[in-house]
């Protein structure tokens, strides 16, 4: 079965943090760190549903969810 690691947490701050940087709502880095994630997300459901399929006695719901905003508030 797959672990998370601490090597695993730190390259994905690493990344969002060094390589995409800052991630202001509306810039292209916000984007790209978006597009990232939920591909990252999308491994992370691959890797579920493998492990579904290979140990038919797991009860695993594999499940990726991406919320996405429209900018609109409503403030009473």
């Amino acid at each position: 079965m797959p672990q998370i690691s601490e090597h695993a947490i730190l390259e994905h701050a690493r990344f969002l943090s060094e390589d995409v940087g800052y991630r202001t709502v509306g810039t292209r880095e916000h984007a790209n760190a978006d597009i990232w994630m939920i591909n990252q997300a999308d491994d992370l459901k691959k890797l579920c549903e493998s492990v579904v399929r290979n140990e038919p006695g797991r009860q695993l719901e594999c499940e990726v969810w991406h919320q996405v905003g429209s900018g609109s508030h409503r403030f009473d």
